[in-house]
């Protein structure tokens, strides 16, 4: 029998909040469903990992060493 994944739970001002929904509505239109909540924090949460990756090292200026 598979197990749960850990979770966390988090608590965000009303704004963060207001900012999330509206990010909720433009995936929702993008994708054709409704996304959960957790879904677009996982989301947003992935795609700045990507973003981040993909920024040159600042201690080599981005050359393999």
């Amino acid at each position: 029998m598979p197990t749960k994944e850990k979770r966390y739970a988090i608590s965000i001002s009303m704004g963060a909040g207001n900012a999330l929904r509206r990010v909720q509505e433009q995936l929702e239109r993008q994708i054709g469903f409704v996304p959960s909540m957790s879904q677009v924090v996982e989301y947003l949460a992935t795609k700045e990992m990507k973003a981040e990756s993909r920024k040159p090292d600042n201690m080599t200026g981005g050359q393999n060493v």
